[in-house]
Parts: structure tokens; sequence; C-alpha cells
């Protein structure tokens, strides 16, 4: 497996976790918060907003499995008679996908901080 496989699911392996854990502290930020609002939208609000971080988790862990099981895929077709260019072609979807989680893991990052902080004030994270 290439160097580059393994840069990308560990870039995306942390972005799925930061996602997953902003989901969470955001979903739960309105229970653990000393001055937070007692409205049912706020209730809805954070628990929409926490599924979602989760289900961008649970994508990009399966995109960052799906190419690693691709590049596996490739490298054992290399030795039957793939035709080169696919491999190449692969290489080049790992490289853009590696920059794009190296963002989406800061992005997610500097989110899962704001959260943290925010709860950290002692309020939810909206309201």
């Amino acid at each position: 497996m290439a160097l580059l496989t393994i840069i990308l699911g560990v870039f995306y392996g942390s972005a799925a976790l930061f996602a997953a854990t902003s989901g969470i502290l955001v979903a739960i930020s309105l229970f653990i918060a000393d001055r937070a609002p007692q409205n049912m939208d706020f209730l809805a609000l954070h628990l929409i907003i926490g599924g979602l971080f989760l289900a961008i988790a649970f994508l990009l862990a399966g995109i960052a499995w799906q190419m690693i099981t691709l590049s596996r895929m490739v490298d054992a077709g290399r030795r039957v008679g793939v035709p080169a260019d696919l491999g190449s072609r692969v290489f080049r979807l790992e490289l853009l996908l590696t920059v794009a989680g190296c963002g989406l893991s800061g992005l997610f990052g500097f989110a899962l901080y704001g959260i943290a902080s925010r709860i950290d004030q002692g309020f939810a994270v909206f309201g």
C-alpha cells in the first residue's frame, strides 16, 4: 500500500473523528452547559446539527475506507495486468482527496475547538 494511501487514511480518519466528536459535543452541550436555554426549539437544533456532524463523520470514514480498498485492488491488479492508466488515475484521485482531507481535518479541528471553548465558557453551542 502506498504512503499516500496511508496519509489519506490518517487525514480522513482524523477529520471523521473530529466531526464525530463535534457532533456529540453539540448534541450534549445543551445538557452540560450552565446557562443553557430551556426551549424545545434549541433542543431540536442541537440534535439536528449534532446528527449532521455525525453523518459527515460516517461519510468521511466511508470515503477513506473505499479509497484504501480501491488502492489495494489496483496494487493487486498490477500483478494481474490491469492497465497502467488506471493506477495513475487512482494516484491522482488519492492526491486530490489527500489535499481535501488535510483541509477538512483542519476545518473540523477548528470547529471542535470552537465548540469546546463555547462549552468551557458555560454556554450551549447554540442559544
